[in-house]
């Protein structure tokens, strides 16, 4: 087994001094699979730098947290009747 300085996969020492364990980052695959959606719909969020990933070496790795992050950002709340009345109201 080889030690985290030869293992590419192992984060560098970025990472690793950012207190993020490697172990614990996701892949775009794994990220796929929680959001129920396909790789390229991740890799398109990575290029649109609409979602916060981390760089190990060219691996591109996400926290668990900045995918729960983006779930919640983009979240839509159901209005009521009345507040959508009032709101375009306020449009028009």
């Amino acid at each position: 087994m080889r030690s985290a300085e030869q293992d590419p996969s192992a984060g560098g020492p970025r990472v690793q001094a950012a207190g993020i364990d490697p172990a614990d980052l996701l892949t775009g695959d794994e990220v796929a699979a929680r959001l129920r959606a396909t790789p390229r719909f991740v890799r398109r969020l990575v290029a649109e730098r609409r979602i916060t990933y981390v760089k190990v070496g060219r691996l591109v790795r996400f926290e668990p947290a900045a995918v729960d992050e983006y779930i919640e950002r983009n979240r839509v709340v159901p209005l009521s009747r009345a507040e959508l009345r009032r709101r375009l109201r306020a449009v028009a």
